[in-house]
């Protein structure tokens, strides 16, 4: 009996398992909760992997030569995996101290990409506060390990 039982319950939960749209305009807002359960593949990342897919990149510190001050926080990734990409792809770096790098050492970095909506999306009420940000999602890699330089230290 209990054995009938249980497969009868196993047979209806596979009823509802988890449906994995290939775009967004595949969600029916009703189910939007599945977002939080982890149905749905995460978006695509600036390096061609999934984001939050753990990888080691490689590559120098980038400086803007535009004359504009910025933190130093720009990788230009040219390794992903182990791979040499055809373009190099300008990342910023999250939760790492890179001021003091110089833009000639090479970084070799574990850890995953990530992102956030920022700016203001289109169809706000009048009178809200927008910011100066056009609506897009803004990709960065959050750094788990530094394999070099030695020096550079992950800020807990």
């Amino acid at each position: 009996m209990k054995k009938t039982l249980f497969l009868l319950l196993c047979g209806a939960l596979s009823l509802f398992g988890c449906h994995r749209p290939d775009r967004a305009t595949d969600i029916d807002p009703a189910e939007s909760h599945m977002f939080l359960s982890g149905c749905v593949k995460p978006p695509m990342g600036s390096l061609g992997y999934l984001i939050g897919t753990y990888l080691t990149i490689e590559g120098h510190r980038y400086e803007p030569t535009d004359g504009l001050k910025r933190p130093g926080r720009i990788l230009l990734v040219d390794t992903v995996q182990g791979n040499r990409l055809d373009v190099p792809v300008k990342l910023i770096i999250k939760n790492v101290d890179t001021d003091s790098m110089n833009t000639q050492t090479r970084w070799i970095l574990n850890g995953y990409e990530s992102g956030a909506w920022v700016g203001s999306p289109e169809g706000l009420p009048p009178g809200t506060p927008v910011e100066q940000h056009q609506f897009h999602f803004h990709r960065y890699f959050v750094v788990t390990s530094v394999e070099s330089p030695t020096q550079l230290k992950i800020k807990r």
